[in-house]
């Protein structure tokens, strides 16, 4: 269940069968594991998924301050960008939640959060890729997750900022698809030198580009 995670509130009453068997036997003699940050983004989706708005918000909100710790600490590493789109993708479902709930000022903040944090990670991409500038599926991912957020947010927008908004994130879904184009052309991916998970076979590739271009229509 995913009120494991966020059963704060039950402490007291927990800490007060602990006290009536202080004479007993003791089970485990320590505390629980710290929920990992998978669990906690897992158990929020699974939130979200059945409408419950304020424990998705309560996980999301937890989950944003685990990453924003390992983004800023000092063994972040080679993770650090991993975790900046990490914490983008949950900055985005926040926004989402809260633009459902009509928090449209909250579900704004949340958004260009969102959008600053990919900015920054693309332009880690962009310096690790050669000069040729060629571009990897997590270069498309990432055009593709602002694509959405600039979309979203135009919708929350009025006049040339809704305007200016949806036109950049139209351009995102083109530069995506003319990514996935490119990707889609070559046969030797490792004698072009790209760096495509093993898992991501041709099949996926081109799904990938039809969910893309179809949200161009």
């Amino acid at each position: 269940s995913y009120y494991y995670i966020m059963a704060g509130g039950n402490k007291k009453k927990k800490q007060q069968r602990g006290k009536s068997r202080k004479n007993g036997s003791s089970s485990s003699g320590g505390k629980k594991p710290a929920p990992s940050l998978e669990d906690v983004l897992t158990q929020a989706e699974s939130a979200m998924e059945m409408s419950d708005i304020d424990m998705a918000m309560k996980l999301f909100g937890y989950a944003t301050q685990l990453l924003r710790s390992r983004i800023h600490g000092d063994d972040a590493g080679n993770g650090r960008e991993q975790d900046k789109c990490t914490l983008a993708n949950v900055l985005g479902k926040m926004g989402e939640l809260k633009a459902s709930c009509g928090d449209v000022e909250g579900a704004r903040n949340d958004f260009l959060d969102a959008i600053e944090l990919l900015g920054n990670q693309q332009e880690a991409t962009d310096m690790m890729q050669g000069d040729d500038g060629e571009c990897n599926i997590s270069t498309a991912q990432n055009s593709e997750s602002k694509a959405g957020l600039y979309l979203y947010l135009g919708q929350l927008s009025t006049g040339t900022e809704a305007l200016t908004a949806l036109r950049i994130g139209v351009s995102e879904l083109q530069r995506t698809v003319s990514i996935l184009d490119r990707l889609a052309t070559f046969k030797d991916d490792e004698a072009n030198g790209m760096d495509i998970d093993g898992d991501l076979n041709s099949l996926n590739l081109k799904r990938f580009m039809v969910e893309t271009k179809r949200q161009l229509c």
